[in-house]
């Protein structure tokens, strides 16, 4: 039986940064404050959150601004989409930072119940949507780029098995992740040597 999303996960959208005319009045006061978030190039091809890779969002500052950025913040266990552009990728926020960190308009934040959803099954799950050619609910535009709103994702219906198999599967999928890890390095070390052997001797 198929469920939707939102039976088990809680669905929440990118920060938007302000107009340039709204930031343009702010700078003029002194009065901007601004947040580091997980966008687009923070997700890696190994689905993992690379923090040294943050973009920033802008935004005027009200009383409340801070505590509705704070509020908004990525935890542990949240699972973050690619919601535009061509390259399909979803993330797994597994540690956080000292200083709270938020997501920009071009990705969504899934945030599973732990009790009837493991994070990473959800990520090869979406991993799996989007390699499949047949989603093409999700991809809009002349280039055929992927364009994922919050109500796709609230409309988004799956099979899940019980926790313990999801867990299984997960365990697999992290296994397989980290065989292309390997496998990547011993190509990249590769390259290495070999142009360090052509730069020696053929040039």
């Amino acid at each position: 039986m198929k469920i939707k999303l939102t039976d088990i996960a809680e669905i929440k959208t990118g920060y938007t940064q302000a107009s340039k005319a709204q930031l343009d009045t702010a700078v003029d006061q002194v009065n901007l404050y601004t947040s580091p978030a997980v966008g687009l190039k923070s997700i890696t091809n190994d689905g993992e959150i690379d923090f040294s890779k943050l973009d920033r969002v802008f935004t005027p500052f009200s009383a409340g601004t801070k505590s509705k950025l704070t509020n908004s913040a990525i935890r542990v266990g949240d699972l973050v989409l690619a919601a535009r552009g061509s390259s399909g990728k979803a993330g797994v926020v597994r540690v956080i930072t000292a200083d709270p960190v938020v997501i920009t308009g071009n990705v969504l934040l899934v945030r599973p119940n732990p009790e009837l959803a493991d994070s990473t099954y959800l990520q090869a799950l979406f991993q799996s949507v989007y390699t499949d050619p047949k989603q093409e609910s999700f991809r809009k535009g002349v280039l055929d780029q992927w364009s994922i709103t919050r109500n796709d994702l609230e409309q988004f219906e799956l099979e899940i098995p019980p926790l313990p198999e999801q867990q299984k599967i997960s365990t697999a999928f992290l296994a397989i992740q980290e065989a292309r890890r390997s496998a990547q390095a011993v190509t990249d070390h590769y390259g290495f040597l070999l142009e360090k052997l052509s730069t020696k001797y053929f040039r």
